[in-house]
């Protein structure tokens, strides 16, 4: 489990947070979403070939592969139409390597995906909670 306030701090911001009023105030017009098993880009992050953690991909958020991502959509929805999201369901694709399809929630910081019950690699199993 990370330690928020160093989480914060490290990403330059605590200062910000403190000086905007709190972090309600900043999430009025910046969202930080931390997205496990991804490192710089989009790669797994990860050695293991085994491990296929979901990445958010190129199917917008109306699963349409049409080269826009699902991170672009909920940006343009939440400029665009005032719809901020505070959680974004991503998931791997089926393949012949991989053919469990696994789906989770990334959360808007400083929340994060936990397992409430159910299939391990479903979205609904997790809740986005601190």
């Amino acid at each position: 489990m990370h330690d928020e306030s160093r989480v914060a701090s490290g990403l330059g911001g605590a200062k910000v947070i403190r000086e905007m009023d709190g972090l309600r105030e900043v999430q009025k017009f910046y969202r930080f979403f931390l997205v496990p098993g991804m490192a710089h880009g989009f790669s797994t992050g990860t050695t293991n070939p085994n491990a296929n953690p979901p990445l958010p991909g190129v199917a917008g958020a109306d699963g349409v592969a049409d080269d826009t991502s699902q991170l672009y959509d909920a940006l343009t929805a939440w400029v665009e139409r005032g719809i901020a999201r505070r959680r974004i369901d991503i998931s791997t694709a089926a393949t012949t390597q991989f053919p469990v399809v696994k789906s989770r929630p990334i959360c808007a910081y400083p929340k994060k995906g936990t397992y409430v019950g159910g299939d391990i690699n479903v979205a609904s199993s997790y809740v986005c909670a601190r």
